[in-house]
């Protein structure tokens, strides 16, 4: 019996609502296990009636407030997420950003639909509220996992909604791609920046796992360090040379996408040939490389976000916004 993939949870911000919500998707995710239907059940939760006027209360029902009793919508979801889906770590941060749809007595009844009689299609608009969830959901994208592909949601004007996905290896340059993570998120946004995917919950594909997260970026920013091309496994052999590596797919499927790839070189390391990748990664041999450097960290990133600029900055009123 074929079964549905997403389940959406909708629910007003109160604790009745709340209330048998979470029993509930340990239930439906647990018969979905069980089931002979092997695509794993995502759920998407929905606030709903949210009161835009009221940021206290907002704030209060969204993350918890003990003095007053209430948990918070947003820490139940990540807490029962990392329970069904066996995650290490779970934010909902930017989903809950994006996705809610606010308090409108015009429409508290049900008699107008907003979609059809809104004549704006602003961010504080029903209609609005309503396409950013589809364009959420459409994709499959879990909501722990960032933005889908060519999602707009409600950025600040002058940057697409696209991301900087940061590659490299741990044992690597673990240190240096977490410096650039955090530089590049001042910049431009803790949002905006991608450094990982070890969320991939039991059951998904990896290799589609990979091409969800990397599809949402602008740009993937491969680091790569002195031991980048030599790093090898437990039995000695080169991890590239492993097809199901994740640094190398994460840069394949970049390549393959034609999603721009920008290698940066730390610890004084070079360009590895193309004669020295895999087949797949060939291609990243004629990228031009850019080099920050120990000894002028502070100026070579600033070059480094300029140019980063230049891709992410645009002018919204001469551009189509991407997919609307």
């Amino acid at each position: 019996m074929l079964l549905p993939q997403k389940l959406v949870v909708v629910f007003t911000p109160n604790n009745q609502s709340l209330t048998g919500l979470l029993e509930l998707i340990r239930r439906a995710t647990k018969y979905r296990r069980g089931s002979d239907d092997l695509r794993p059940l995502l759920v998407f939760p929905l606030p709903s009636r949210i009161e835009a006027s009221r940021e206290n209360l907002r704030t209060y029902w969204r993350l918890g407030n003990a003095s007053l009793n209430i948990s918070g919508y947003q820490p139940l979801f990540e807490t029962i997420f990392k329970e069904v889906y066996d995650l290490k770590e779970c934010n909902l941060d930017y989903y809950l950003d994006e996705v809610q749809v606010q308090q409108s007595p015009d429409y508290a009844y049900g008699e107008e639909i907003a979609v059809l009689t809104e004549q704006t299609r602003d961010r504080f608009s029903m209609a609005t509220s309503y396409r950013t969830f589809l364009e959420w959901l459409a994709t499959g994208t879990a909501p722990w996992s960032g933005p889908p592909s060519g999602f707009i949601g409600s950025d600040a004007p002058g940057y697409t909604k696209g991301i900087l996905f940061i590659n490299y290896r741990r044992e690597d340059a673990g240190a240096h791609a977490g410096w650039l993570a955090d530089k590049l998120g001042e910049h431009f946004g803790e949002r905006t920046v991608f450094r990982d995917i070890d969320s991939i919950e039991p059951g998904l594909d990896f290799v589609e796992a990979i091409q969800l997260a990397v599809d949402s970026a602008e740009v993937v920013l491969a680091v790569i360090g002195k031991s980048w091309l030599t790093a090898a496994d437990a039995a000695g052999r080169p991890r590239l040379q492993n097809p199901d590596d994740q640094v190398r797919m994460e840069i394949a499927t970049a390549l393959q996408r034609n999603i721009r790839v920008l290698p940066v070189l730390v610890q004084g390391a070079t360009m590895p040939s193309a004669d020295e990748l895999p087949d797949d990664l060939a291609a990243l041999a004629r990228r031009n490389a850019f080099e920050l450097r120990d000894t002028s960290w502070e100026d070579d990133l600033r070059h480094l976000t300029n140019v980063l600029e230049k891709v992410l900055v645009r002018e919204r009123a001469s551009e189509p916004r991407r997919g609307g």
